[in-house]
């Protein structure tokens, strides 16, 4: 599997309110967004880096993969091998603003997802194109 980057954490809390006031305060994340029982930060372009959730045994870290025959590649090889993938449902890449991603643990017990084209913030999206530089 060829990974282009590390891409979100999601880290389970039942204090959420002290997760977002040290994600602010002490790391100096900025909050991108709350929603249904999370909060998303933001350290750079990307529309979140950081998720805090109310599960504190959902741990997950996302890595990006370049595109649909890669991502479906992993999984072929990880279900060949004996081990479940969960792919996202439409609900699930919205939560995470993500085009599509599969789910599974690796040999630790840790949640892993690779993801297929992160989204990246429209205010940085904004910001380049008024610069007048295209992409």
């Amino acid at each position: 599997i060829e990974l282009k980057d590390v891409v979100y954490c999601r880290l389970g809390t039942r204090d959420i309110e002290g997760a977002e006031w040290f994600a602010v305060n002490i790391l100096g994340l900025e909050v991108a967004e709350r929603q249904r029982g999370s909060v998303h930060f933001k350290s750079d372009s990307r529309s979140h880096t950081l998720a805090v959730e109310g599960d504190p045994d959902e741990q997950v870290t996302a890595f990006e993969v370049a595109g649909t025959s890669e991502l479906q590649a992993a999984a072929a090889t990880r279900e060949k091998l004996g081990h479940p993938v969960h792919a996202g449902t439409a609900e699930e890449c919205s939560v995470r603003h993500v085009r599509e991603f599969i789910r599974f643990t690796d040999p630790t017990g840790n949640g892993i997802e690779l993801v297929v084209r992160p989204d990246q913030s429209a205010q940085r999206y904004h910001g380049t194109r008024d610069a007048g530089i295209t992409g």
